[in-house]
């Protein structure tokens, strides 16, 4: 069971972003769905660190977290952004830069063994970072150019070659 602990946290956060994504389109954005990307970076961030305490990391594990990553910290946030902002080209053209962005960013990571482990730096920030972001974003009401320059900025900085210091739990 200790070996399969880190991935149902992983399926846990995959699962809270599906019920975000659908109760977002559903419903109007509202306060209590932005606390579920928020929630994704906690279980995101605690999966690791059971996975590192039981050592149970595992090619599947690293995998299926950048998968739950793609859907909790990209294709989430760009949902809740569309939901508050409206459907528009616009809209849809620039908010996808988080699933795109977010996937090169993940398989970039994933592609390259020194990038694990020890390091004390990302390089580009990590997609996580949209699950505190975004809802930030929302919580704010902030202006839609506002968001946009936001999630630009975000979305580049992601695939760039920044190094972000890692926090450690």
């Amino acid at each position: 069971m200790k070996k399969f602990l880190p991935n149902i946290i992983t399926l846990l956060s995959l699962e809270l972003a599906f019920i975000a994504m659908v109760c977002a389109n559903l419903v109007q954005t509202n306060k209590i769905i932005l606390l579920i990307p928020v929630i994704c970076v906690v279980l995101d961030s605690l999966d690791g660190i059971v996975a590192r305490k039981l050592n149970a990391t595992s090619d599947i594990g690293m995998n299926l977290d950048s998968l739950s990553d793609v859907v909790c910290f990209g294709a989430m946030p760009a949902i809740l952004l569309i939901n508050y902002y409206g459907l528009t080209t616009m809209n849809l053209f620039i908010f996808s830069f988080l699933i795109i962005f977010g996937a090169l960013r993940l398989a970039r990571f994933n592609s390259n063994p020194t990038t694990h482990g020890k390091n004390p730096y990302f390089e580009g920030i990590p997609i996580t970072t949209t699950g505190l972001v975004v809802p930030l974003i929302l919580y704010l009401q902030l202006p839609l150019f506002v968001a946009i320059i936001i999630i630009e900025a975000m979305s580049f900085l992601m695939v760039s070659k920044v190094r972000v210091p890692k926090l450690s739990l």
